[in-house]
Formats: structure tokens, sequence, C-alpha cells
């Protein structure tokens, strides 16, 4: 940098000039805490429009992308006026099934004993917290539910891999088990969950995550793992409310075509 730039910088948020002797703040700011704070806050906004703007142009891609697919299918199986078909981009989720590690069981089986012990050291099972019909409708048992699962079905779980060892088994679902078995002992909550452990799942997914699906009923699952749902879920959650008809559901690496699957929604709201 010359001596004349270097005596002629100026602040990007106030415009004044920046001496040579002067500490700059952040990207071409003076000093001031204010400008400091000011940049700050612009370059957050403008990352934040920049993420909203690579979602929306992901989203279009996969639109496209779901839509070659159901006018190929189309072509393929000689199906008219299908431009009316709808069709939705899921992820794809393309881990192999392998042997359940022993040392993954074992941690597995420490965690359940530690939230178990925790949830039972308080021996009144009244403080554990009610389960209400009303609560499992909120979290993604709805009237949508048969459309949300063939969804997850087709993408067979992208999601899982975060419960690794763990599950998102948690006191509090221990306690919410208490509340709805009250005669269960530690030893019948550790039997429930330990039994439901198969001898295969997903590469370092959640050691529940296998080839059908997760293995604990929903009532058995967390909250996080009955509420959650991707981007891609939640469009669909969204959009297929307005459709009556057969949707296409289209899993997607990229642009290649992973599986797909055909989901009919009768009125009753049946698959």
């Amino acid at each position: 940098m010359s001596r004349n730039q270097l005596w002629n910088r100026v602040c990007t948020v106030c415009g004044a000039s920046i001496s040579g002797v002067e500490p700059q703040g952040f990207d071409s700011t003076c000093s001031r805490l204010l400008c400091r704070v000011t940049h700050a806050r612009k370059t957050a906004q403008q990352l934040s429009a920049e993420k909203q703007r690579r979602r929306r142009e992901e989203a279009r891609l996969r639109k496209e992308q779901a839509l070659a697919e159901r006018d190929r299918l189309a072509a393929e199986l000689q199906i008219t006026a299908y431009q009316a078909f709808p069709a939705f981009a899921l992820p794809a989720q393309q881990r192999p099934l392998v042997p359940l590690p022993e040392n993954r069981k074992a941690l597995f089986r420490e965690h359940l004993e530690r939230i178990i012990q925790e949830a039972f050291a308080h021996t009144d099972s009244a403080e554990a917290p009610s389960f209400s019909p009303a609560e499992e409708n909120t979290n993604g048992q709805d009237e949508m539910s048969p459309i949300l699962r063939a969804g997850c079905a087709v993408c067979q779980g992208r999601c899982c891999p975060q419960g690794g060892d763990h599950a998102y088994l948690t006191v509090d679902l221990v306690r919410q088990y208490r509340a709805q078995h009250p005669q269960a002992m530690a030893q019948d909550v550790y039997r429930e969950y330990d039994s439901r452990l198969g001898e295969r799942t997903y590469e370092d997914s959640c050691v529940y995550h296998q080839q059908q699906g997760c293995r604990l009923p929903r009532e058995l699952r967390s909250d996080t793992c009955n509420s959650f749902e991707c981007e891609e879920l939640a469009e669909l959650h969204r959009e297929a409310r307005a459709s009556d008809g057969a949707l296409l559901l289209v899993a997607l690496n990229g642009s290649q075509v992973v599986r797909w699957s055909v989901c009919s929604r009768s009125p009753a709201g049946q698959t």
C-alpha cells in the first residue's frame, strides 16, 4: 500500500478518513465501536441473505430434477395428463447396512442405564411428565402423517445418523414412559429399549436405524425424532396439503435419482 493510500482510507460505514496511525477496525472501518457493530450486522445480514439465496436455488434445482423424473416415468409408462401430477424431491440416505459393533452397543447401554437411573432417582413417578394424545399430534402425527411417513421411507433416514449411540433418549423420555406405565420398574424400561436393538444398522447411523426403518415404535422415540422435519420434508408437508391425489416422491443424491415412490392419499388421509 502506498503512502497516499495509507493516508486516504475512509471508513466504509461513516465515511470518515482513517489515518495511517489510527487502529483500523474490521474490513476498512474506523475504530469507533458503532461503525464496527454496524459493519458486523451488515455482514451478518449479507451472509444470511446469501444463504437463503443458495437454499432457494437448491430447492429450485431439486424441483426441476423431480419434475424431470416425473416426465421420464410418464413417458416410460405412457401416462397422459401427467403435468398435473405433483412431484417432490427428497434427500436420499445411502449408507450401507453393516453389523452393529459391540462397542456401539456397549456405549448405548451405558447411556441407557445412566438416564434410567437418573429418571428413577425420584421415587415419586407422579413427578414424571404426562404425554397426552394432544401432544402426540404435535409430534408429527397429524392428518398428514401418512405422506410424511412415505417421504421418510423414500429418503430412508438421512437425518438418522445424528442419533448415534444415544438415539436422542433422555431422562425426560424415561419419565414420560413411567407416566404411561406406572408399574414399570427400571429393569422393565431397560429391557423395553435394549430388546429393540438389532444386529445390523446403517453404517455410523443411529443404533436403531435399520433396513426397515427405525426399530422403535413412535411412542418410544424421542420428541426430536417424532417432530423433526428436514427442509425437504417441511416443503412436502406444506405443499402436499393442496393435493388430494397421488404424489411422486423422488429421493435424490445431487442430481442422481436414487429411489422413487408414488404416494396416494385418500380423503380419509390413508395411503
